[in-house]
């Protein structure tokens, strides 16, 4: 009866301060991140103005996710023994900007449309005499015979 008692004793007195704990410190950009979220087992902390967070926890192995805007987020684990504080500073990283350069073409190629080669076609001056010849006033006709172009009259 007396060593239950004194099992018990040493239980009652052992409880609050076998507690295991994480002693969380988060820093971003060399300073203390207040307001930082720290995911563990489901549930979120917040760190305060010193950029700091008690948590308890069970011995073990246990996954932190440090979550803040504008911030990387970042997951580490730590492992705890019973009765231990465990203190962890996590540094935070930017998040990277990234710039794009998007091309929108119907070529498939960074040159513009002014860039691009283009056929040209001459008609010379005999040509066209010898078409009008034909056809008095009819344009259409020899415009229809270059490669490329399709011509419609509107009007006579």
């Amino acid at each position: 009866m007396f060593v239950l008692a004194l099992l018990l004793s040493l239980s009652i007195q052992s409880g609050p301060s076998g507690q295991s704990a994480i002693q969380c410190t988060v820093i971003a950009g060399g300073s203390p991140a207040a307001g930082a979220e720290i995911v563990v087992a489901g549930r979120t902390y917040v760190s305060d103005g010193r950029g700091e967070v008690r948590i308890e926890v069970n011995p073990g192995s246990i996954e932190l996710t440090v979550v803040k805007r504008g911030f990387a987020p970042l997951t580490t684990t730590v492992t705890v023994a019973i009765g231990q504080q465990q203190p962890v500073t996590i540094e935070l990283e930017r998040m990277p900007s990234v710039q794009e350069t998007i091309t929108v073409s119907a070529t498939r190629t960074d040159r513009g449309l002014e860039d691009q080669p283009m056929r040209v076609e001459v008609l010379d001056a005999e040509e066209i005499d010898e078409k009008l010849m034909m056809t008095p006033g009819d344009v259409v006709m020899m415009l229809n015979e270059m490669g490329g172009m399709r011509v419609q009259a509107t009007s006579p």
